[in-house]
């Protein structure tokens, strides 16, 4: 199964709690909470259940099952700011076995020791 996951080297745009969390955005912390909702998505927190979480976080990262939930769930205008801000949309190869689907069923937690990097693209590529 492909997940497509939103990076800048490797690292995603939020943590756990759902901060920014990148220096590379400092500047755009405005910009970008103006064009996400905060509220209308769970944190990784608040999506996958505690003992999920206890026994995987080490290893597990989120993503999505399709470009079209990434793009549902960052909107086009916050993926355009930040791939211009050298972000890129990352797809993985993970065995559904290595894959948890949140409570939202957007967001998935996988294994990030068990994925292979597939390829690495701009938002436009896929539009």
């Amino acid at each position: 199964m492909i997940v497509y996951r939103l990076e800048y080297n490797g690292i995603g745009p939020f943590n756990a709690a759902d901060q920014i969390d990148l220096p590379v955005l400092n500047g755009h912390i405005e910009e970008i909470e103006n064009e996400y909702n905060w509220k209308k998505y769970p944190t990784m927190l608040e999506d996958f259940n505690k003992p999920y979480r206890e026994k995987y976080h080490k290893n597990y990262i989120t993503g999505c099952i399709s470009f079209d939930q990434l793009l549902y769930w960052f909107g086009l205008n916050l993926l355009d700011i930040l791939c211009e801000n050298g972000f890129y949309i990352a797809e993985y190869e993970v065995q559904e076995k290595h894959i948890i689907v949140g409570y939202s069923k957007t967001q998935v937690f996988f294994d990030m020791k068990k994925a292979v990097l597939k390829n690495k693209k701009n938002v436009y590529d896929f539009l």
